[in-house]
């Protein structure tokens, strides 16, 4: 689920980690040379040069039934604890990212 997830988190979380994604472009484009101008858009492209999923509708996560149980699962799970999750909200909008 990450391979999905990452780059959708990393578009929701660009205002708060810019200077991060920086870095994380640079690596990917420099390593794999890629020409990517965002972050997300370079890890999405990594994961589909993996032949991984990079859609929730991949793995058959299409309906918005789904997609709140998902959410609501995620914030009930362990790491949720760490207190680096955004509100259930803010979870639905990385998802719809995602989806």
């Amino acid at each position: 689920m990450s391979c999905i997830i990452l780059p959708a988190t990393l578009r929701y979380t660009k205002p708060q980690t810019a200077a991060a994604q920086e870095i994380i472009l640079d690596i990917f484009n420099s390593v794999l040379g890629f020409q990517e101008t965002e972050a997300a858009d370079a890890m999405l492209r990594f994961v589909q040069l993996l032949g991984m999923p990079s859609r929730l509708s991949e793995v058959n996560v299409t309906s918005d039934e789904q997609l709140h149980k998902i959410a609501d699962m995620t914030l009930t799970d362990v790491l949720a604890e760490k207190g680096n999750l955004p509100d259930r909200a803010g979870v639905l909008q990385i998802l719809e990212l995602a989806r």
